[in-house]
């Protein structure tokens, strides 16, 4: 059960876990861990079941504070609802992380049992040499107990046992200057209730995954009570002891001598003094008892300098010194960086920035050099090609000026034989009545028959006149190859247009729509534009009558703008048959007899080819090609349409059709060039259905990779026969869409909070936000400028596009509540999300129909 006063409230918690690093949204690097609750600020003990789904709190590790990122370690923080409340296997709470602060004496005191022969006395409990074993680290004051008393405040520093173990060893030492410490009986405890002296026995990870994915864990034991109430159990007469350490009495002892240099002067002024009292005492004076004083006193130097020594040694040799230079250098070091952590950070991010964008820079030159090195390619080949064509034009344009020379000649010399040949019979007929006669007309045609080489022009012995024939002479036809496919003249592309603005642009096409007489939604045509430019399938739904077909038609002349001939050769209209089993049907078939490929009807095969062409040619300044399948629900889509569904998953240049193998086809067939198609990046279909009984059902396959627009009657003018209009402008280059569409898309920081909000309720009605759905509905409004649709508008046409019409099943138990959370949860929004309202509305009362969308799951 969650409580929701937590939101706010100050815990103890035990860091549960090593950290580790985590890239963000804009490929910032942060550090996180989990954390164990422990103890409330008013001492009460937490609950585990009051923090789904894992019993533990999220923690972003801030650079300052990494040094507390140790598992075992106490710490305290303010909770605050976390971003992933509410998803399954995440935490409900996460600490703020400028809240996160040490554990510390002043509001929390723990108890550490030692063992009675630990050590022999209490002064043994401060040694420096001796390390007490635990199985986590302390806070920084802690109270022992030892042999049936406690003593405290001691003050305990902390390393790791052995790498991987959890395990620590501690040294205590006094905390006040003076040295002094209470001894308090351990009776004293039972003053408090058992829910105010908390024993608590935890596992964490010693990896950096929580402990419940990990069998690597370690046991922890606590044993803690909150200053106030530890404060009110102690006497108020409790024994203080003065606890001094074998290196703090030998450090008191060496502050009773003198300096070596201070010593060294003294020694000289003795000796001085000596010579001169002696000097003196030999002349008959009387000093000679301060000569003795001062032997006295050079030999108690002595002695104090043979102590020092042997002071100083014993304090080499025990190793005291020793260890405390490396505690006080760790410690020091220690200081440094917790010190200039952030700064240090800071400046490695800093420098970590520089270098990313410096190399996003170079690679961003580098895809511009790229992309200009390929222009110039493929331009440099257009002009080649174009050259090639018009000299085969030019030699085709002979050839058949030759060829119609000899039909011509062919034809005359039938026509001469025809004549000749009627000729003879009625020669044959006049000579068998007019011998005499007839040999006279034959003397008359002869110079014509050796004009036709009939008869010969000599009077040679051995050779003899051709026989001559009488019926029809047929000629046997030539046999050629047959013509290759050509693309038209304006697949060769045209040169790099003057750059059109998005903004200019969509103003366009809505004055274009409007010019031709239409009207529709600004917002609706905003949703069409942003999902062709992001989207390689995009789907117009609606009742007959609404203008789904003619939509794609004045979006592709817009894009043409002055190249209004071209653009419309660069769209294709295809009605989809209810016959359509496979892609067969929709690109075209191979004829194993005469071992050639028929395309189909429908022009989808040539109009591919002239796109493939085109972008190969002119690269980036290729013109964008429209495919509309209209009425695409008549037959099932994913029969003859799952060819293109999985090649359009794929990135660029892997996106390929098997159209037929190239074995099966002549080497002289028109296509034979062309057994496999690639699909271009300029390259978008649009279909459309009607939402009645006549239609398919669309399977969440299909929806799950496009967007669904519907299209209202009421938007319509009623114009039967619209005037034509011509949309003028700069073209539409394939450049332009590319930079239309955000690399790297972002969301605000609120859509994204609310998109995790309709995630448990979108899941519940079986179409949770997979990778898929939430990279194209962050593509979408990260691509669309504020001039056209903002942030808040183009979340609510991706709810309503792409989420709630894969909504099914809505008869299963939960289903309506869902409804309800979505419903509530979009209502509570300042933006309102109108569309989004209004489909919900639409499911719930029945008015559409949902079951249009109960295909199979998605991919």
């Amino acid at each position: 059960m969650i409580d929701e006063d937590l939101d706010g409230a100050s815990v103890m918690l035990v860091v549960a876990q090593q950290p580790f690093e985590a890239s963000s949204e804009g490929g910032v690097w942060n550090t996180f861990a989990t954390l164990l609750p422990v103890l409330y600020d008013d001492g009460r003990r937490a609950r585990p079941e009051e923090f789904p789904d894992n019993k533990d709190v999220w923690w972003m590790v801030l650079p300052g504070k990494r040094g507390l990122a140790e598992p075992g370690r106490l710490i305290t923080g303010t909770l605050e609802t976390s971003k992933n409340a509410g998803q399954p296997g995440k935490a409900y709470y996460q600490v703020r992380p400028d809240s996160v602060e040490a554990a510390g004496s002043a509001h929390l005191v723990e108890l550490i049992d030692v063992p009675d022969d630990w050590v022999t006395e209490p002064r043994g409990l401060v040694t420096g040499n001796r390390t007490l074993p635990l199985d986590h680290p302390p806070l920084g004051v802690v109270y022992v107990l030892w042999r049936g008393h406690l003593y405290g405040p001691l003050r305990a520093s902390a390393e790791p046992a052995g790498a991987d173990t959890g395990d620590w060893v501690v040294k205590l030492a006094p905390r006040d200057e003076g040295n002094t410490v209470l001894q308090v009986p351990e009776k004293a405890l039972e003053a408090l209730s058992p829910a105010r002296d908390h024993r608590v026995e935890l596992e964490v990870s010693l990896t950096n995954q929580a402990p419940v994915r990990t069998h690597h864990t370690h046991l922890c034991r606590y044993r803690l009570i909150l200053a106030e109430d530890f404060k009110a159990v102690i006497p108020p007469g409790a024994t203080r002891l003065h606890l001094r350490s074998e290196e703090d009495v030998l450090r008191e002892a060496a502050k009773r001598l003198l300096s070596r240099s201070k010593r060294q002067q003294l020694q000289q002024l003795l000796e001085l003094f000596r010579d001169m009292m002696t000097s003196e005492a030999a002349r008959g004076g009387t000093a000679a008892e301060a000569v003795e004083i001062i032997e006295a006193m050079r030999g108690r130097l002595d002695a104090a300098d043979r102590h020092a020594e042997e002071l100083s040694r014993t304090l080499l040799d025990s190793g005291s010194l020793t260890e405390q230079i490396e505690r006080a250098q760790k410690a020091a070091e220690a200081e440094h960086v917790e010190k200039h952590a952030a700064r240090l950070r800071t400046e490695i991010d800093e420098k970590v920035h520089a270098t990313r964008a410096a190399l996003t820079e170079l690679e961003n030159k580098k895809q511009g050099l790229a992309d200009e090195l390929e222009s110039l390619r493929r331009k440099n080949l257009a002009q080649l090609e174009r050259e090639q064509a018009q000299k085969q034009k030019e030699f085709e344009q002979s050839l058949r000026d030759q060829e119609e020379r000899l039909d011509g000649q062919k034809r005359e010399l039938e026509r001469q034989r025809d004549l000749l040949s009627k000729n003879l019979k009625q020669v044959a007929a006049q000579l068998a009545e007019n011998r005499d006669g007839l040999v006279n007309q034959f003397l008359a045609i002869s110079p014509l028959l050796r004009q036709l080489d009939l008869m010969p022009s000599g009077g040679g012995g051995g050779e003899r006149a051709p026989a001559l024939a009488t019926g029809v002479i047929t000629v046997a036809p030539v046999a050629g190859p047959k013509p290759r496919f050509e693309p038209p003249a304006f697949v060769a592309g045209r040169i790099a247009a003057k750059p059109v603005s998005e903004v200019e642009f969509f103003d366009r096409f809505v004055r274009h729509v409007e010019a031709s007489g239409f009207k529709h939604r600004r917002l609706d045509l905003a949703a069409f534009h942003l999902s062709v430019k992001c989207n390689d399938l995009t789907i117009l739904g609606g009742l007959p009558g609404t203008g789904k077909s003619s939509l794609p038609r004045l979006y592709v002349e817009a894009l043409a703008g002055d190249e209004r001939e071209d653009g419309q050769r660069r769209y294709l209209h295809v009605g989809v048959s209810p016959s359509w089993l496979d892609m067969r049907d929709l690109l075209g078939h191979t004829n194993s007899l005469d071992r050639c490929f028929q395309p189909a009807e429908s022009g989808l095969y040539q109009h591919l080819v002239c796109a493939q062409e085109e972008e190969a040619r002119a690269g980036l300044d290729a013109r964008p090609y429209v495919v509309c399948l209209d009425e695409m629900n008549l037959a099932q889509v994913e029969h003859y349409f799952s060819g293109f569904i999985m090649a359009l998953a794929l990135p660029p240049g892997k996106r390929e059709i098997r159209c037929f193998s190239p074995q099966v086809v002549a080497a002289d067939d028109p296509f034979a060039a062309w057994p496999t198609l690639n699909l271009p990046r300029n390259l978008r279909f649009v279909g459309t259905v009607n939402f009645d009984e006549t239609t398919r059902q669309l399977s969440q396959r299909v929806l799950d990779r496009a967007n669904l627009i519907r299209l209202r009657p009421s938007y319509l003018l009623d114009a039967e026969d619209p005037a034509p209009a011509q949309a003028t402008g700069a073209p539409v280059a394939l450049r332009q869409f590319r930079d239309w569409v955000a690399s790297s898309p972002k969301l605000d920081r609120s859509l994204g909070e609310l998109i995790d909000k309709l995630r448990e309720p979108l899941t519940r009605l079986g179409c949770p936000l997979n990778p898929r759905r939430f990279n194209a509905i962050r593509k979408f409004i990260g691509s669309a400028p504020p001039e056209v649709c903002k942030p808040e508008e183009a979340l609510d046409l991706q709810i309503a596009q792409r989420v709630l019409p894969q909504v099914r099943n809505l008869f299963r138990p939960g289903a309506q509540e869902a409804l309800d959370a979505l419903k509530k949860t979009l209502e509570t929004q300042p933006a309102g999300f109108p569309e989004s309202l209004h489909w919900l509305e639409d499911v719930r009362a029945g008015g559409f129909p949902t079951d249009l969308f109960a295909g199979g799951e998605s991919e």
